[in-house]
């Protein structure tokens, strides 16, 4: 009897997500498909397909639960993968899916479903961000992008913004579900007994503290924050590495701001979440629509902590709105950055309401079972 209920156990429904990078490779979008290969983990039969095997067969592992499968990368030409491999392993493994999840951009995929994708398949696209820099690459790829999104049957988007701004989306509008990104709030706001010691050990160093995190990239506009940190009464600590660290250590430099910005590399999650507990003010100064959404922002908020962003065309505002939970200033504008860094210093009542709006604004919208549940409507039809 109990090999016949066996038998009769519904099988889980396969799901494929496809994109360039997966785990150890962790990025944005790679940590939404970890939350969502985690979190769903119970609900589907999972597949995760990627470019990032140097060996000429390609790698197999489990990973996360998952078949992680990753495919002959010969290196990024234009940010797209030379991966010559990846289309047919992408149509091998979509025939047996019943959802495909891709995690767009990836013009690889885009190009595998412009060629073939079964109809019996439901293709489910996360819009995670538009392809900005690589202007001459997106003519080529366009076509493929379009091809896809007219198949897709449903477009995942972070925040109203992303179809707003898009260069593509109006047009499939009717498509389009906004679920916005969520992070675990519990985890974030409440300190252990180490945790609040070192908290409060930082600010006994660190009176005055503005606190700037993410890679060191140009979209994330940091050179910015150095030239405003000329204008404000306080430290500035930069968490982070990347490859613009020589140069931007040399504007500190040239400015004479050794005493007031600091780079404190790489960190560890729970490193971070003393620093957003200890400083006054999390500083957010991205100047390209790179910048989708600034996940770091919600961690920042479910930290108690106001916000100074920038007004870019993206879902970085929609976030943390301006007066509600944060001050947003003009993209690349120092001077209005600082000023606005200045104020919640100087003003605690309104650093106060701002912090504690934006860690209600966290609980009522980007609560990670909500996020989870909608995605897997979604995958479902």
């Amino acid at each position: 009897m109990a090999e016949k209920l066996i038998w009769l156990k519904p099988m889980k429904p396969k799901i494929l997500h496809a994109y360039k990078q997966y785990w150890p490779n962790l990025g944005g979008v790679q940590t939404v498909m970890q939350w969502l290969v985690r979190g769903l983990q119970n609900d589907f039969d999972t597949r995760i397909l990627v470019a990032q095997a140097q060996s000429a067969w390609g790698q197999r592992e489990n990973v996360d639960g998952a078949d992680l499968i990753r495919t002959t990368s010969l290196g990024n030409f234009l940010s797209m993968p030379m991966a010559p491999f990846y289309l047919p392993r992408f149509w091998q493994q979509a025939a047996s899916a019943q959802v495909v999840a891709y995690h767009a951009p990836c013009p690889l995929v885009d190009l595998a479903v412009a060629c073939y994708l079964p109809k019996s398949v439901r293709l489910v696209v996360h819009w995670h961000a538009e392809i900005v820099h690589q202007k001459n690459a997106l003519k080529i790829v366009r076509p493929w992008i379009e091809r896809c999104l007219e198949r897709a049957d449903a477009i995942i988007v972070a925040t109203p913004n992303h179809i707003k701004y898009s260069a593509f989306l109006s047009r499939y509008r009717h498509k389009c579900v906004v679920i916005p990104y969520a992070i675990d709030y519990q985890q974030l706001s409440v300190l252990t007994l180490a945790e609040q010691q070192k908290v409060e050990e930082l600010k006994a160093t660190y009176p005055k503290l503005v606190l700037a995190a993410g890679r060191l990239i140009p979209y994330k506009g940091l050179s910015v924050f150095i030239e405003a940190m000329q204008q404000v009464d306080a430290l500035g600590l930069i968490v982070g590495v990347g490859p613009l660290e020589a140069s931007l250590k040399q504007q500190v430099h040239d400015l004479g701001l050794q005493d007031k910005v600091i780079f404190v590399g790489a960190v560890s999650n729970q490193q971070l979440k003393c620093l957003l507990h200890a400083c006054q003010v999390f500083a957010f100064p991205s100047v390209f629509i790179n910048e989708a959404f600034g996940m770091v922002q919600l961690e920042a908020m479910a930290c108690g902590k106001p916000i100074v962003n920038t007004n870019l065309q993206s879902g970085v505002p929609w976030v943390a709105r301006d007066g509600s939970e944060a001050l947003t200033v003009p993209v690349a504008d120092a001077t209005a950055f600082a000023t606005a860094v200045q104020r919640l210093l100087s003003d605690e009542a309104l650093a106060t309401k701002l912090g504690a709006q934006g860690a209600r604004r966290v609980q009522d919208e980007f609560d990670l079972p909500q996020f989870l549940e909608r995605t897997k409507a979604v995958y479902l039809g």
